[in-house]
């Protein structure tokens, strides 16, 4: 399976690069199937917030979006338990895939200095 990097993504989102956009449309209408891993999620998220200055839903209803075509592979329960952390919560990408992986795959607590965690339903934050 392809393995997309973050850049691509990006220019698609963003359609900043209309040749290179225009490329990756073309692409995603064959439906091959690739994979966007979870750090890529993450980049993606972070850059079209700090560097795009993008709002915060808007990133998240756009990610969302692309996530969701049906070639697209991901870690689906962590990454759209991530998304939906940070679109209740204005923290950042880190902060909710850690707390997603708490949720899902732990007992729900985190070790942390950061208070952050403690707006997150479910989340028990523990300081070392």
């Amino acid at each position: 399976m392809l393995v997309i990097d973050t850049n691509v993504i990006l220019r698609y989102l963003v359609g900043d690069d209309v040749e290179k956009a225009d490329r990756i449309e073309k692409f995603l209408r064959t439906k091959t199937p690739f994979l966007v891993n979870d750090v890529v999620a993450a980049e993606v998220y972070y850059v079209l917030r700090s560097y795009y200055k993008h709002p915060r839903l808007e990133i998240i209803e756009s990610l969302r979006g692309f996530l969701e075509q049906s070639q697209v592979k991901y870690n689906r329960p962590l990454i759209d338990k991530s998304l939906d952390i940070l679109s209740e919560h204005n923290i950042d990408f880190a902060d909710a895939y850690t707390a997603a992986i708490a949720l899902i795959e732990s007992d729900c607590r985190v070790i942390t200095f950061d208070l952050d965690f403690d707006k997150i339903a479910g989340i028990k934050r523990v300081e070392p």
